[in-house]
């Protein structure tokens, strides 16, 4: 059951992670407006700020530097 949460947990942190840089290469594309590029912005912080609490919670899943 340990495992299969922290499995879950991994994917979770995949998973922002690989939006994280989807919505970054949104904005870098320049294909939207500034209000686009915003609300944009406002859902990386949102995602970041949800990364570092699963990393607060659970720094074993914290990638090594």
């Amino acid at each position: 059951m340990e495992r299969e949460i922290e499995d879950k947990l991994r994917n979770y942190d995949s998973y922002i992670d690989s939006r994280i840089k989807e919505l970054k290469e949104t904005i870098d594309s320049g294909r939207f407006r500034n209000s686009t590029n915003r609300i944009t912005r406002q859902g990386i912080e949102a995602l970041e700020e949800a990364r570092d609490k699963l990393y607060k919670f659970f720094p074993e899943l914290k990638p090594k530097e």
